[in-house]
């Protein structure tokens, strides 16, 4: 991952703003993993001078991904956008620069669905092939319509008056 690194020295007093777009490889991700970057992360910041070194980060960073659904296996476009995106990010007496990089990287991936399914992705009108064959009937719709609590609940099994129920 090529870092985010900006010169804490160049933030005057009333903000810095920054704008941009990384490569793709920006996410570091294995090649046969299930999640892959599909482009370059795009991000549109204010960095801000707290106080006691503290530097805040607040605008908007948004990055395309391919990822695999775990149904059908089939790929599908999801287009993560953090906007308001805000970070704080501490530094140290004598520190001169600050990488936004590695926070930007967690914070997106953070925001992918760890079990995807193709109907959640930026298609809107996609349906999942396999949906259906995952859905749990409901019991009526089971056929019979057979409440299985209920007839437990109608079950005396030799309760005595007086205990517990």
């Amino acid at each position: 991952m090529k870092p985010l690194v900006f010169d804490i020295g160049e933030i005057p007093h009333d903000g810095l703003e920054i704008e941009g777009r990384t490569d793709g490889d920006f996410f570091e991700l294995p090649p046969d993993d299930d999640i892959r970057a599909a482009g370059p992360v795009d991000y549109h910041l204010q960095l801000d001078r707290g106080e006691d070194g503290l530097i805040l980060a607040h605008g908007a960073v948004s990055a395309p991904f391919a990822l695999r659904c775990v149904r059908c296996l089939e790929e599908f476009p999801l287009h993560c956008r953090l906007d308001p995106y805000f970070a704080e990010f501490e530094t140290e007496p004598g520190q001169t620069a600050i990488d936004v990089g590695g926070r930007i990287r967690e914070d997106l991936l953070f925001e992918v669905p760890s079990y995807p399914h193709c109907d959640e992705g930026d298609d809107a009108d996609r349906a999942c092939p396999m949906g259906a064959a995952f859905e749990t009937p409901s019991a009526e719709a089971a056929g019979g319509g057979s409440d299985a609590w209920g007839a437990l609940d109608q079950l005396n099994l030799g309760a005595k008056k007086g205990s517990n129920d």
